[in-house]
């Protein structure tokens, strides 16, 4: 059976967050017995309506769905994307099955219109984005709670929602939404990667250094990244070397003012990420409140690296072995001077099993429905 994916992403193993997702859900459904084809929306944006219908068609979308409308190129952004999901749309056959992954660069229309063509949309939600800090809902422009509400209303639309974090899967069953909690997984030669690094670290010896790594071009990331900073140069642990990498973290020199045993790599490869991985003795991550869940948190987990993570960045992961979760700036103190250092769990052996099985009956159950 064929699903047609939209999607922004490019489906790639050693990419960022998104792109790992999306090979991630790609492989999930082809175990399913689904064959993955992308939609070319290049080739398939030819409309055979006149501009008078496609204008009417627009107007009488957003007073169906009360979307008012700012301004004139607000207008024009509403009105390509429901020309480019009425194209799709009828250029496959009906009854046909998309995969639509929503996210804040994603058509949120597509669902409602496929749904209106008789088609069968199943949503892999990066995040819930309205409740991303700072943005807002794709239709009208706003904020949340009015821009939540927006979303949830697109979402509605699915047959079938799936989610990386066990927060948002509960919250979309509270609206109604046919909703599967499918955690993040790497892939089969990523594990074997992994499982590389992790006997590695077997061997190793306790040097008293820890990596903080992120795309510090994510403006939520850099702020994470910068309150973490200073946060462990005020705790004054000198014996203690902090590896700050990922893109645009060279930057972070000129926010700061740092101490010695704060050392700034910038972009890395994913050779020199690894052997990161195998040399430190924890990885640090510092997040404010957002959605989703971090793609890094598995990798580490079969790395078997301690992971210490504020209460945010744990999100999906709370009382997982291995995972170190502060909810204060006193508690990350102490795991880092007293708990990661015990006998009792340090170089323990993480529980690396964090797959979910998805039946195939409450599958294809929400599908066919």
């Amino acid at each position: 059976m064929v699903i047609y994916r939209l999607t922004e992403f490019a489906s790639l193993q050693n990419g960022h967050g998104g792109q790992k997702r999306t090979l991630h859900i790609e492989k999930v459904l082809n175990g399913k017995g689904f064959e993955i084809i992308d939609v070319d929306s290049k080739n398939e944006l030819n409309s055979n309506k006149s501009k008078f219908q496609r204008l009417l068609r627009t107007i009488q979308f957003l007073v169906q769905f009360k979307i008012s409308i700012k301004n004139l190129q607000h207008f024009k952004k509403i009105h390509t994307l429901i020309i480019k999901a009425d194209n799709i749309c009828t250029f496959y056959k009906k009854g046909s099955v998309f995969l639509y992954e929503h996210s804040r660069f994603s058509n949120w229309l597509f669902p409602v219109i496929a749904n209106q063509y008789g088609h069968k949309v199943i949503a892999n939600i990066h995040n819930i984005e309205t409740l991303v800090p700072d943005q807002v809902s794709l239709l009208k422009m706003t904020k949340s709670p009015d821009g939540f509400l927006e979303e949830i209303k697109m979402l509605e639309a699915c047959k079938l929602a799936l989610t990386i974090s066990k927060e948002e899967n509960w919250l979309l069953k509270l609206f109604n939404i046919h909703s599967i909690y499918v955690p993040y997984e790497p892939t089969v030669n990523e594990k074997e990667e992994l499982q590389t690094i992790k006997d590695a670290r077997k061997v190793r010896d306790s040097d008293k250094s820890f990596l903080i790594f992120g795309s510090a071009s994510n403006n939520p990331t850099r702020k994470g990244m910068i309150e973490l900073i200073k946060v462990l140069q005020n705790f004054g642990i000198e014996n203690h070397t902090y590896h700050i990498a990922g893109y645009g973290t060279d930057s972070l020199k000129k926010d700061l003012v740092f101490k010695d045993n704060f050392i700034f790599h910038g972009a890395i490869s994913i050779t020199a990420l690894h052997d990161f991985y195998k040399s430190v003795d924890a990885v640090l991550i510092h997040q404010p409140c957002t959605t989703g869940a971090l793609t890094k948190i598995p990798e580490l987990l079969y790395s078997n690296i301690p992971i210490i993570a504020n209460s945010y960045a744990s999100r999906n992961y709370y009382n997982t072995p291995g995972v170190f979760t502060y909810w204060s700036f006193e508690e990350l103190k102490k795991i880092l001077s007293e708990q990661l250092y015990s006998k009792t769990s340090f170089g323990f052996q993480i529980d690396n099993d964090v797959t979910i099985s998805i039946s195939n009956e409450m599958f294809f159950s929400y599908l066919e429905a």
